[in-house]
């Protein structure tokens, strides 16, 4: 097999250094939110050691999903020290580590301490670590591709898979096969689809509903990505008028769309949140909570 050889290329470490890590956070805006838990431990011998558990104070608010979540509030945290004091031999096990091994930290852990350790004022290179995400085995081991996914649910190979005609037929089929599997029969595919834009409002994702408090709504554009549209028209109007006025050749990353937003949350957070949901409807049901619902 090709990842057999792959994994035969590479040569092995002799009892490479492997810390385990895992944080919880005020939310989930990377560029944003932070620290508030990290727990930490070498692997000996497959067994982790010298386990480690510190709760840091953060300079922005818990959010109330986060705090749901995870169960820290603002109380646990009040007299904990900040992540800068608090992360010193976090530091050093990081830099003395030749693997960090997380659970879908490539996508979230990670780049939110990168950013905690920048606030610091010591920046780690993660990049020279290999990254042991067990998500990423999952991702490999298991792929996703119509084909396999067809043969999964419809129970039949793909037949001239990689043409359009039969990709379109066999997406039809996987559907139609997932949609019995998963209980969702009830359901008409336009309650389906508006599920599935999660939290997305914009297909670019530049407006989204807050994962932590339903019914906030989080722009993520610039300077501001990750605030709630309510903070900046609160403290920043000027910047979504200078969106309004900025020359689009020159940033051309402002799209009509945008402009629109921008206008619309000038008029006002009352009538900007009606709007939102007139134009673009409720925030989505997470097709399990549909399901849960309905019972």
């Amino acid at each position: 097999m090709a990842n057999d050889v792959e994994l035969r290329e590479v040569d092995s470490m002799s009892n490479p250094k492997i810390l385990y890590l895992d944080i919880e956070t005020t939310g989930l805006a990377k560029a944003y939110d932070q620290v508030l838990q990290v727990a930490y431990a070498w692997e000996v011998d497959g067994e982790l050691v010298d386990e480690r558990n510190i709760l840091v104070k953060p300079s922005v608010p818990i959010s109330r999903g986060a705090a749901e979540t995870h169960g820290i509030t603002e109380e646990m945290v009040a007299d904990c020290p900040s992540f800068a004091l608090a992360s010193e031999d976090l530091a050093a096990r990081i830099r003395e580590a030749d693997i960090i091994a997380t659970y879908n930290g490539n996508h979230y852990d990670i780049p939110i301490l990168d950013a905690e350790f920048k606030r610091a004022g010591m920046p780690i290179d993660f990049n020279s670590k290999l990254q042991l995400d067990a998500m990423r085995i999952l991702q490999v081991m298991r792929p996703r591709t119509l084909t396999d996914m067809h043969l999964e649910y419809v129970g039949t190979p793909l037949e001239d898979a990689h043409d359009a005609l039969a990709d379109i037929r066999g997406t039809q089929a996987l559907y139609r096969a997932m949609k019995s599997t998963f209980n969702l029969d009830s359901f008409s595919e336009e309650q389906i689809a508006h599920s599935l834009k999660g939290s997305n409002i914009t297909i670019d994702g530049k407006l989204t509903w807050d994962e932590w408090n339903p019914g906030v709504i989080i722009f993520n554009y610039g300077k501001y990505s990750g605030k709630s549209i309510d903070w900046i028209v609160e403290n920043d109007p000027g910047y979504l008028r200078w969106m309004i006025d900025a020359d689009k050749q020159r940033f051309d990353s402002i799209t009509v769309e945008l402009v629109e937003i921008a206008r619309q949350a000038l008029s006002g957070t009352a009538s900007f949140y009606q709007w939102v949901r007139t134009t673009y409807g409720p925030r989505p049901l997470r097709l399990p909570d549909m399901l849960s619902d309905e019972k």
